[in-house]
């Protein structure tokens, strides 16, 4: 059975967002560089879901690096 448009969004969007908010306390050189597992989700998603995975995947960075930048 196929996802809906929105659950693809939803579910690549949240696996991204939680997992670039979690890891944005690894940081190697501060203000440089940092651990960030998250970056393996979007090849995965736009192959597996087109551009409904990159947006997703885009949503989710701009929400993991402003849970970042407020802490």
């Amino acid at each position: 059975m196929l996802l809906s448009r929105k659950k693809q969004l939803f579910i690549t969007f949240a696996a991204f967002a939680l997992l670039g908010a979690s890891f944005k306390v690894m940081v190697l050189v501060e203000g440089l560089t940092e651990v960030r597992p998250a970056n393996a989700i979007p090849p995965v998603a736009g192959l597996a879901f087109g551009p409904i995975g990159g947006l997703a995947c885009g949503l989710g960075n701009l929400v993991a690096d402003l849970f970042g930048s407020f802490g």
